[in-house]
């Protein structure tokens, strides 16, 4: 009886060490990045942006200026500029904030939010118009399109309703956040202008970043640049300003465990691996002694 219980010791040690090894590897997750790469004022300065709408642009001076301090937090301030209008075909935008080149891939998770306070429109504009926010994507040949939806679905061919998301109306009062959430190239809800290769449909107004992809034409994305534009009914006219401030953008941010086990706590992962253990004890302990006390028959 002795060494029967010395053999159950040995067998649940040796029962625990494989198990802590197995509960501890099943706690990693998938790359996850949870790095906010879109902090003010860097990623929307020059010559940091790919466009040279941003803080400190030579080509417009003054149209977006850091630090103010608006509603108690500094921000980013947003100012019409001549030059800019003059460049904008008629529109969209009276004024605009671009970020960097982000680097992407298909399956990428995009998370894009930040605050925006708005002032009174000039003339007189109403929601729809307002400051609006965009992801434009990009190929290896140039910009492939605007992504103007919570969701991410892109503005074009369903312009201009598809531009009545993510709006903050003109005269807001006070900050109020913005969010883009989505996977790139995935497609939950059919969209015709995203297909199952994770390819966008390109808009007819590649004009504006030079790109050589003709309208209509299924591009897969390699990068983006966020956007923080004033959308207006005329934009050469338009002289609102807006603010920005708390600006996020997270690539990947969702941690993807292995297992459920995975999301447990370590510590919570040892104990249950002592709990195994002492229960594999008692186990073989109670059926050692059972056969050791049993009749002869």
């Amino acid at each position: 009886m002795k060494h029967t219980t010395e053999r159950c010791v040995i067998l649940s040690l040796v029962v625990f060490l494989l198990c802590s090894p197995f509960f501890a590897l099943t706690t990693k997750s998938v790359s996850a990045d949870n790095t906010n790469i879109a902090a003010l004022p860097n990623f929307w300065s020059y010559p940091n942006s790919v466009n040279t709408w941003c803080v400190g642009s030579p080509t417009a001076p003054g149209m977006d200026t850091y630090p103010v301090t608006q509603g108690g937090q500094t921000a980013i301030r947003l100012t019409p500029n001549a030059y800019y209008q003059s460049t904008q075909y008629g529109g969209p935008g009276a004024d605009e904030l671009d970020g960097e080149l982000v680097p992407v891939n298909v399956g990428d998770r995009v998370v894009f939010s930040a605050h925006i306070w708005t002032g009174a429109s000039s003339i007189g504009d109403v929601y729809p118009n307002g400051a609006h926010m965009e992801i434009d994507l990009f190929g290896p040949d140039g910009r492939i399109n605007a992504l103007v939806t919570p969701d991410g679905r892109p503005e074009y061919p369903n312009y201009p309703a598809s531009s009545a998301n993510c709006v903050v109306a003109p005269n807001s009062n006070g900050w109020a956040q913005l969010t883009m959430g989505f996977t790139i190239g995935a497609n939950p809800n059919n969209y015709p202008e995203i297909n199952s290769n994770g390819q966008y449909e390109a808009d007819p107004w590649n004009y504006v970043a030079s790109s050589s992809y003709i309208a209509g034409k299924m591009v897969t994305p390699t990068a983006f640049v966020p956007v923080i534009v004033w959308s207006s009914s005329n934009p050469s006219a338009e002289i609102a300003r807006m603010w920005v401030y708390g600006t996020e953008l997270y690539i990947n941010d969702s941690d993807s465990p292995t297992s459920t086990i995975g999301n447990l706590p370590l510590i919570l992962l040892i104990a249950i691996s002592i709990v195994v253990a002492i229960s594999i004890v008692v186990v073989i302990g109670t059926v050692t002694w059972l056969l050791s006390h049993r009749r002869p028959t």
